[in-house]
């Protein structure tokens, strides 16, 4: 087990023997005391390089953002690009439509969000991971994204992306 593992819990509370094989150590209760303060530190380091990896990747995405560019996987209904040796996204032409058509249809009131799942997935849109229907859950953030209703200014999709997208 890594010591970043172990990040929230003291070796009293386990009150188990945890063999860390990559040190080469046995820590227990019994352990003697500079075992133990050898493992806090080593949690603590563990602990600040994690910190310290998130605030670089935050950091990062936010310049990509600065500089108009998406900084993460396309959103359903687009796809990454590349253009001038930079990263963007674009309206998917095959898939664009149907993320107009699921807002179409929630517009109308008459679906839930099970219902729209299972429509849009008849009318040919699968979950890219897995080929199945599209979770409730998914469907519900796309309706609610601030990608898709143009309220974020940073990320916000050109006038044409968006009339491609929302009706």
């Amino acid at each position: 087990m890594r010591v970043s593992i172990l990040l929230r819990v003291t070796l009293d509370e386990l009150e188990l023997e945890i063999h860390l094989i990559k040190e080469s150590e046995v820590l227990s209760p019994d352990s003697k005391s500079h075992q133990k303060l050898l493992h806090g530190i080593k949690v603590v380091m563990a602990k600040g390089f994690i910190d310290n990896l998130s605030e670089e990747i935050k950091k990062g995405m936010q310049e990509k953002a600065e500089q108009g560019l998406y900084p993460s996987f396309a959103p359903l209904g687009y796809v990454n690009a590349i253009c001038n040796g930079k990263k963007h996204i674009q309206p998917d032409p095959e898939m664009a439509p149907f993320v107009q058509k699921l807002f179409q249809l929630y517009s109308t009131k008459n679906f839930s969000l099970l219902e729209l799942s299972l429509k849009i997935h008849e009318d040919g849109l699968n979950s890219r991971r897995n080929g199945l229907a599209i979770s409730r859950g998914t469907i519900a953030k796309i309706l609610n994204s601030l990608w898709y209703t143009r309220q974020e200014s940073n990320l916000r999709p050109s006038a044409s992306e968006a009339d491609a997208l929302s009706s």
